[in-house]
């Protein structure tokens, strides 16, 4: 089992790519605990990380990883994971 933090935003067919991805990590054994991108973020982000200390990070589309939090992530050996939904070269260096 894993301890798996979800960053949530809304808006678009990523709400409803995290509700399932959340639903299919708890079918599978994991503790899931979500953070609401719209509250006090990044402070609540990174207090969550704290408290929960998740083996990784899940998010839609890069949501929520700003160079801080994953400096953040990268510090305690956080694994993160974004699913792009869209083409994912978009923010690759040129």
């Amino acid at each position: 089992m894993m301890k798996v933090l979800v960053l949530q935003s809304y808006g678009g067919a990523g709400e409803f790519i995290i509700e399932d991805s959340i639903d299919g990590f708890r079918r599978l054994g994991n503790t899931v605990e979500k953070v609401d991108l719209n509250e006090d973020f990044p402070i609540n982000l990174l207090n969550k990380i704290k408290e929960f200390y998740p083996d990784f990070v899940f998010t839609i589309d890069h949501n929520g990883f700003l160079r801080p939090i994953i400096d953040e992530l990268n510090k305690k050996e956080i694994l993160h994971v974004s699913w792009f939904t869209g083409y994912p070269l978009h923010w690759a260096p040129k």
